[in-house]
């Protein structure tokens, strides 16, 4: 017979539209009852297990709508390069090229050159300095961009001093040679020529950063990276070891793989894993200046790469539609989004003849910068939008200088919610810490964590109140989950997911909310995480 739990003297808020309530009843991995002490003891035999959580807060637990499980794996065995100067990052490379034999590869991410004095990017010279014997690639914190040294380009058939390299993917020096900087579709080049790590050591990885999430109080995720990794959750699911609910988004360059494998039906794969979406990119990133953009970038003829064109968009979505996919869309020039919009709507109008219900909506991913007159489509057109509001803090200084006045309508989140647009929130983790308490302060106050800018914010009208940016970090993404448990609230029936706050987030000041870690994390009715 399974024992249920109670937990009492509480605050408990099982969603975020009512007052929070003291205790509730779990049992089977679900919330069987929210109410008073007296309500729950009065319902709980003597066998139930109680817990006194001495007026501690208790939320639903939250979900990254939008991370790389694969890349976080890696991240976090890697070198770290977040908020470092290209020096600090050369002596890393130094010191991790000095503990390893020679040819095993360094791996880092994170850097951000705009923020280096001046902000310029590296170059391969001066990574050769350092590591003459260790192929070394470094993904700058956008992931479309990467340093490398002089041997990872010749390990992966490069020649850097080649006329011939493509200008749009291969930043050069003046004499034409690689200057060690990779675009887009290069840094592939480079990356699958690293030794790929066996299925049991991903699987692995995945428990250390599952671990992790927990930590945060990440308890369900969107996930984005490609078919090893579906593979390796697939294992950890039937291993009854996966504690994370996960919706598995696929790519495309993998979709003859996974029609084979029929993935949308293998995915589905019980109460912790689903299949999501079929990920396409639309344009680059806006720090290496390849978003596509209606106009170019400031003091520059350059609008950026546009990845795919309407009528591909609209070719893939069709196909995709035939086998129960929606599609998910990086965008983050304006004109990938408005290319992206015009290729859903034509998508939307083929898929009214199927009777296929299970469908998704489609989403678009990102949307940093907007041309006002797509605004109210996303609604029209049952476009989700999904957003990272920590983008729009760390990307402020570099968006002014390339996009100007184009800014007012940037990062438009408020606008986006005022227009009838769902909203689901995420972090690109790693391309930012997978923190939520981050993305929450990111979205109500529009500021750093320093408080810059500030008094009010960068465009403060864009700011969401914290349970527009909760809805989006709960409820709406646990909308399309698949399973009735998974509501993304603690009401009776929803799965028993939720994290244990010393202190009530919504009594707090922002700065002092984002400092939150919370103290313990519960998956299932079960505790995954104390501190």
């Amino acid at each position: 017979m399974t024992k249920a739990t109670a937990l009492i003297n509480a605050r408990i808020y099982v969603d975020w539209h009512n007052p929070p309530v003291e205790a509730l009843h779990l049992e089977r991995g679900l919330v069987r009852l929210a109410g008073t002490n007296r309500q729950i003891l009065s319902v709980s035999p003597d066998s139930t297990k109680k817990f006194d959580m001495q007026g501690m807060t208790i939320w639903p637990g939250l979900c990254d709508a939008h991370l790389h499980l694969e890349h976080l794996s890696n991240q976090l065995a890697s070198i770290n390069c977040e908020g470092l100067s290209k020096a600090e990052i050369l002596e890393l490379v130094r010191l991790k090229a000095q503990s390893l034999p020679n040819g095993a590869w360094i791996i880092g991410f994170g850097f951000n050159q705009n923020d280096w004095t001046p902000p310029e990017y590296g170059t391969a010279q001066e990574l050769d300095a350092v590591s003459a014997h260790n192929p070394v690639l470094l993904h700058a914190k956008s992931l479309h961009a990467a340093w490398v040294n002089t041997q990872a380009m010749r390990i992966a058939g490069i020649d850097p001093k080649s006329p011939n390299l493509p200008a749009d993917t291969f930043l050069k020096e003046k004499d034409g040679s690689a200057k060690g900087i990779l675009l887009e579709h290069a840094i592939e080049q480079i990356a699958k020529c690293i030794p790929q790590k066996s299925p049991r050591q991903l699987a692995n990885d995945l428990l250390e950063t599952q671990a992790y999430l927990h930590s945060l109080g990440i308890t369900s995720v969107h996930e984005f990276d490609d078919i090893a990794l579906a593979n390796a959750l697939l294992t950890l699911n039937a291993q009854d070891k996966l504690r994370l609910r996960v919706m598995k988004n696929m790519r495309l360059n993998s979709w003859d793989l996974i029609t084979q494998g029929d993935y949308r039906q293998t995915l589905n794969a019980g109460n912790y894993l689903r299949a999501g979406w079929l990920k396409l990119f639309a344009d680059g990133a806006l720090g290496p200046q390849s978003a596509a953009m209606l106009a170019p970038y400031e003091n520059t003829q350059n609008k950026g790469i546009l990845l795919m064109s309407e009528k591909e968009i609209e070719s893939v979505g069709l196909n995709a539609l035939e086998h129960g996919w929606s599609l998910s869309i990086h965008a983050i020039g304006d004109l990938a989004t408005q290319t992206s919009l015009n290729a859903i709507e034509r998508i939307n109008r083929a898929k009214t003849s199927h009777n296929n219900t299970s469908l998704l909506p489609h989403r678009i991913e990102h949307i940093q910068a907007l041309d006002p007159a797509d605004l109210s489509r996303f609604n029209a057109l049952g476009v989700v939008a999904s957003i990272q509001p920590v983008h729009a803090t760390s990307d402020h200084l570099v968006a002014e200088r390339l996009w100007g006045e184009r800014c007012q309508h940037a990062y438009a989140y408020k606008s986006l919610q005022d227009s009838g647009a769902e909203l689901f929130l995420g972090t690109d983790a790693p391309v930012e810490i997978a923190n939520p308490f981050h993305t929450l302060y990111a979205a109500i106050t529009r500021q750093t964590l320093a408080g810059e800018p500030n008094p009010d914010g960068w465009y403060p009208a864009q700011r969401l109140n914290m349970h527009q940016a909760l809805d989006g970090m709960t409820v709406n993404p646990a909308r399309y989950f698949g399973t009735p448990a998974q509501t993304g609230t603690l009401k009776p029936g929803s799965n028993a997911d939720f994290i244990v706050l010393e202190k009530d987030p919504f009594i707090l000041s922002p700065i002092e909310m984002a400092k939150i870690k919370p103290v313990m994390t519960w998956v299932a009715g079960k505790c995954v995480y104390t501190s």
